[in-house]
This record gives structure tokens, sequence and C-alpha cells, in this order.
């Protein structure tokens, strides 16, 4: 797991421990970036339904490439604020070029922004977005950085009513685990697929794209469409719009365009999951009660079939305390962890990095959480729980199994929220 940063931060508190370079510096506090557009097209030739804003630093200077100034910003530890910087050169430009309002913006965000608010001179300007329909689009790479605060960022994105794309679908394979967590309204295809789709992997992120376009109703927009050919591709995989250099360049949003409307769908938030995944999966499953043997050979057969399977996966266990995370447990999870997109476990004073590869959250001694023995198992196409508490006497657990999709997404999300981003 990557070194996670502090929620709730300010921006001063970012400023004062950094050690940036002046030209930086000159970039973030003169908000010296702005936006080209590229637009997204409906791939039936009916025009355009929104323009994507990529941001662009001070043309002829190093720091004119995106890229470069995220890097530089995430090592100077101020990568919130160039995310406010950059969200409101989106929509300054939008503004400026009176961009109709039928059309959508697609704005970059960054997970690491969340809790970290608005700076007070970017925030009326990002408050007007809302005059667009706002299609905020995020990377799976917060996954494996701050799982919890990108769960949290979706969330919050939805209160504010705003759309949620799931980018660059195929670059990783963390995409295909974290989408049915994400439940995106707008599913990118990355270019890498449209560019060779025949490969196994590429038709596993596909099915599994198609799987959750059918699933909520999510559009499906290819990415990196430069040639004929990549165009025929695009709509053989079934993605109804495209972005790439066929279809037109980034550039200043143009004066005219032949606009396509559309009704952009939209998720609502998950329904608030019960405290523990114990409670959410008890509210629809009538528990038995086993030995604590019993529960040792049930664990380990969600274990076995994370194992098995070969799509991305991610695997959550609570161990109720990092003793009972014994070592040969931990051999089992490292193991795991060489394929899985993401292993957590949880317990009380279970430590940052339990085993190779495996994120471990410590729980306060007086969370319900440490009364349960919890696994679950989240794929693209599929998921299994494992939900236990234990008995009054002590002796046993009462168990609830179940294979409900919904059902083991929101029990998920009861432990993700406790997975908190710490100093370290």
């Amino acid at each position: 797991m990557g070194t996670l940063r502090a929620r709730g931060c300010r921006i001063n508190d970012l400023r004062a421990s950094d050690p940036t370079d002046p030209g930086l510096l000159a970039v973030l506090d003169g908000r010296a970036v702005h936006s080209l557009y590229q637009p997204i097209v409906e791939l039936g030739g009916q025009g355009i339904v929104g323009f994507e804003a990529l941001a662009r630093g001070p043309a002829g200077s190093v720091w004119a490439s995106a890229a470069t100034l995220f890097a530089a910003a995430t090592a100077a530890g101020r990568v919130p604020e160039l995310d406010w910087i950059c969200r409101s050169a989106a929509v300054r430009g939008a503004l400026a070029a009176d961009l109709d309002p039928r059309l959508a913006l697609f704005v970059n965000v960054e997970p690491a922004s969340n809790g970290v608010p608005c700076p007070d001179d970017l925030a009326d300007i990002v408050t007007i977005a809302d005059r667009w329909p706002v299609i905020s689009e995020i990377t799976e790479r917060a996954i494996t950085d701050d799982p919890g605060g990108l769960l949290a960022t979706v969330e919050g994105l939805r209160h504010r009513r705003r759309h949620v794309a799931l980018d660059d679908v195929g670059a990783d394979p963390a995409s295909q685990a974290i989408m049915p967590l994400i439940r995106p309204d707008v599913i990118k295809l990355d270019q890498t697929i449209i560019a060779d789709p025949h490969t196994d992997y590429a038709q596993a992120v596909i099915a599994a794209v198609h799987a959750e376009a059918d699933r909520t109703g999510a559009v499906i927009v290819a990415e990196g469409i430069e040639t004929p050919a990549d165009l025929a591709t695009a709509q053989a995989v079934g993605a109804t719009l495209g972005q790439g250099f066929l279809l037109g360049r980034p550039a200043p949003l143009p004066r005219t365009v032949t606009l396509h409307a559309m009704e952009w769908p939209r998720r609502t938030s998950l329904p608030t999951s019960a405290p523990t995944p114990f409670d959410t999966a008890v509210a629809h499953v009538t528990p038995a009660t086993v030995s604590r043997e019993v529960m040792k050979r049930l664990s380990r057969a969600v274990e076995e079939r994370a194992a098995a399977t070969s799509e991305p996966t991610i695997l959550l266990a609570n161990f109720q305390h990092r003793d009972r995370f014994s070592a040969a447990t931990a051999r089992r999870y490292a193991t795991l962890a060489t394929h899985a997109t993401l292993v957590g476990v949880f317990g009380q004073d279970m430590p940052a990095v339990p085993a190779p590869r495996v994120g471990g959250y410590p729980l306060p001694p007086d969370d319900p959480v440490t009364a349960e023995w919890s696994v679950i198992l989240i794929t693209s196409t599929g998921a299994d729980g494992l939900f236990a508490h234990t008995t009054q006497d002590g002796t046993g657990y009462q168990v609830a199994i179940s294979d409900d999709r919904e059902l083991i997404l929101a029990a998920a999300r009861s432990l993700f929220e406790r997975m908190q981003i710490v100093d370290v």
C-alpha cells in the first residue's frame, strides 16, 4: 500500500512543509493554469456531446505539461491545491467561451483533494460549474493509495449532483475490480483496449465493462480514436461515444459546434449500509451458529476462491485482533496480494503493512467490528461474503453467507469507511 496523506489538512499546512521549486510556486500561487478542450463525440455522427478539459501550465515552460505539474505537486505535497486550480481553469475557460449549457463538461478530479477545501479565491468559479452537466473523471490508481478516500470522493461528488466517470478503464486491472464499488455513470475505455481489442486481457475488460453497463445503464466512451480503424473498433466493442485525434484534438473551445444533446445517466449514492458488515448481512440473511473451527474452514474457502479467480479482485478481511492474523495467515494473504488489486485486513493493533503488499487497518477497541469476523471478495463479475459475529458466550460465531452482489457491496462500504488515512 502507498503512503497515505492526512485527511483534513489545509492548503497552508501543505505549503508550510513545501520544499518545492520556485517555478512551481509561481504557477500555483499565480493560478497560472489554463485548459484546452477535447471533444467527446457521438459515434453515429450526430455531433458533439461535451468536452474534456485538459490542464496546461504556462506555454513554452517546463510546467506546460499537466503530468510534469502533478509530479512536482505530488513531491511537494500540493496536489489538492493544484487539483482545485485545474478544476477552476476548466470552468473559467468554459465561461469565457460561453459553452452551451447542453454540452457536458468533463473535468478530472484527484481523490487526494478529498477533505481539502477549495481555496477561497477559487470557490466561486468552481460553483458556477453547475450550469453544465459536469462529469467528474477519476482513475482507479487511487484504489491502492487511498481506497477509503476514493469512495468518499465519489460519494461527495454525487452529493453535489456531479456525474462520475471512471477513466482509463483497462490501463490497469484495478479498474475492473473497482467498477462495482464506484458504480460509474460513464466508463471510459482506455486507448490500449481500442488499439488491440483481441487479446485475452482486452476481451476480459470489454466483457466486464459491458456487464457493468448492462447492470447500471452506464455510458461507454472509447478513448484514443486516432484512425478510421479505431473508430470501427470502438463501435464494435459497444462504445456509443468517443474521443481522440480523429474526432478532435485538444484546443481552445470552438465558437460553434454541431451539438448532440443527451441525457447523462446519474447513479444515486448507495443506500447507507448498517454500521458493520455483519449487521448489513443479517438484515437479509438468517445466521447460523458455528464453531471457530468451522469458521476457519469457511474463511479459507473464500480465500481459495480469491486465489482461483483470474479476474482482478478486492479482498477485505476482518480478523478482530492482529494476534489472529498469524504468520501462516500472513503468508497466505501475501500470496493472494500478488495478483489482487487490493487486499486489506482489519483488527485491533493491526500494523499498516501486516504482510507484503497487504494493507493493514487498525480498529479501536470500542469499534463493534472487533466482535466480527468477515471475509469479502469482490470481482468485476461476482462477489462472495462471509459475515460472522462472536456468540454471546464467546465459544462460537453466528455466521451469514451470501453471494448477493448488492448486499456484499453495501457491507464492504462499512469496511472502506474504516480505511483511515494516516501520516507515516
